[in-house]
């Protein structure tokens, strides 16, 4: 991991975007408790390198973080159509505060090569740290950390902590994140990782697509792996509570071969939650011909679907596992849960709690 200590602080900047909150009721509700999923069998995943502590599992309650009245979070943070990172009100829609933007975002430069730009964004639950994940070089992914007073651009790009990975899921129960590129961590920022597991390139568990997930008792953390030659999808689950567990992967047999899922995270019920995509007949050039919330146990039973979007894109639960946020296909933040669903905002590309 690349690290530097320096973290500087500079003036806020305000954007102006915002949307309106809008309520209505659906049928799909993506947080409805369901029936605990039957025994599996599962297999053990091909050699990997680990080095592990033992982390207990005794976390089972999620954190209070500030609420509006409906029971959705007060805040959100978001990733604009400008590539802008930000921090957003609930109730109105509208920027508080800048979080991150680099310099010509998206542009080519003379050379032909391209500006980088911020692309997802999360914080840790604590709200003590916030998490921007920059597109699109170096390979391995660049993620920077960020206290709640710092504000990332290009001139204190290389000043921030920072890591290699693409994505991060933040821990429901304190300031803990997982991160997945090539190795998945679990650990606190500033902290040493509390596992740190490095995968075989080309073996089962090596691809690692969509954002990692916490089991509701803190005990087990689980990613997905899609296999370089047949394109199946594998879930894998690693026991936190035993520093020699290895990964067991369970298939996802109803995920076809030229489907994909996007995102991933438990819902209060304790089953994982998705959004499935399927692909046009394009052979050349496909696109996204629909996309569906789809419910699934641990043990890789699919147990229901919702209705989203098409080209809607994972954001992610609040650590209640029962508000899913989320974006569509037309830039719009959009949540679901408890029988109910609205609009937040307009004009953002990522959302999270």
């Amino acid at each position: 991991m690349r690290t530097s200590a320096a973290i500087s602080v500079i003036a806020v900047v305000i954007s102006a975007c915002g949307g309106t909150v809008v309520e209505t009721t659906v049928p799909g509700d993506s947080s409805t408790s369901l029936a605990p999923p039957p025994t599996s069998t599962s297999t053990t995943a091909p050699p990997v390198t680990t080095s592990t502590t033992s982390i207990a599992a005794d976390i089972v309650e999620p954190m209070d973080i500030p609420r509006l009245d409906s029971g959705l979070p007060a805040t959100f943070v978001a990733v604009t159509e400008g590539w802008e990172a930000v921090e957003v009100d609930t109730a109105s829609g509208d920027i508080i505060r800048s979080i991150g933007r680099m310099e010509r975002p998206g542009e080519a430069d003379d050379e032909g090569g391209v500006f980088a730009a911020i692309q997802q964004v999360w914080r840790t639950s604590d709200h003590l740290w916030y998490i921007v994940s920059e597109c699109c070089e170096p390979a391995a992914g660049m993620i920077h950390y960020l206290g709640p007073e710092t504000v990332l651009t290009s001139a204190n790009h290389d000043g921030t902590l920072i890591s290699d990975g693409w994505t991060v899921a933040p821990s429901p129960f304190d300031g803990g994140l997982i991160k997945l590129g090539y190795d998945v961590e679990v650990f606190s920022v500033g902290a040493e990782p509390k596992l740190e597991l490095w995968l075989d390139q080309g073996s089962d568990v090596s691809s690692l697509p969509g954002v990692a997930a916490w089991s509701r008792d803190a005990a087990t953390i689980s990613w997905l792996s899609v296999q370089w030659d047949t394109s199946a999808t594998t879930l894998v689950h690693l026991d936190l509570t035993e520093p020699d567990a290895r990964p067991r992967l369970v298939a996802l047999d109803w995920v076809g071969p030229d489907q994909w899922l996007d995102g991933m995270g438990t819902q209060e019920s304790g089953n994982l939650v998705a959004f499935l995509n399927t692909p046009d007949d394009d052979p050349e050039a496909p696109a996204v011909a629909a996309t569906e919330g789809v419910v699934f146990s641990p043990a890789g039973e699919l147990i229901a679907s919702f209705p989203v979007e098409t080209g809607s894109f994972w954001g992610g639960y609040d650590p209640s596992g029962r508000m899913l946020i989320y974006t569509d296909g037309d830039e719009n933040v959009r949540w679901q849960g408890r029988g109910q669903s609205g609009v937040l905002a307009a004009g953002f590309i990522h959302a999270s709690w």
